[in-house]
């Protein structure tokens, strides 16, 4: 399934330290969108930190499984990474 942790870290999982605490006021998404390439990262809009990117085939199976809808980019795409514990949002 796509939402393996794999997708969110090279290491294969994430450790309780790799997880980012910040408020969903804080984030935006970047994207990249070229022929047979994408990526798209969520960023800390306060200091340009790239918390969370996918790239080429993840992209395109988070599209496919409807995890992302390219359409509504920055919402699916913090949902996702929330759901999955890639960020924690503070309340």
């Amino acid at each position: 399934m796509v939402d393996r942790w794999w997708h969110l870290c090279d290491a294969g999982q994430l450790k309780e330290d790799d997880v980012t605490k910040i408020y969903v006021s804080d984030l935006d998404v970047d994207s990249w969108f070229e022929r047979d390439r994408a990526m798209v990262a969520i960023v800390n809009r306060e200091t340009d930190e790239t918390l969370v990117e996918w790239w080429d085939e993840a992209v395109q199976e988070l599209v496919d499984a409807g995890f992302l809808d390219v359409k509504d980019l920055k919402r699916t795409a913090i949902k996702y990474a929330i759901d999955t514990g890639a960020i924690r949002v503070s309340k």
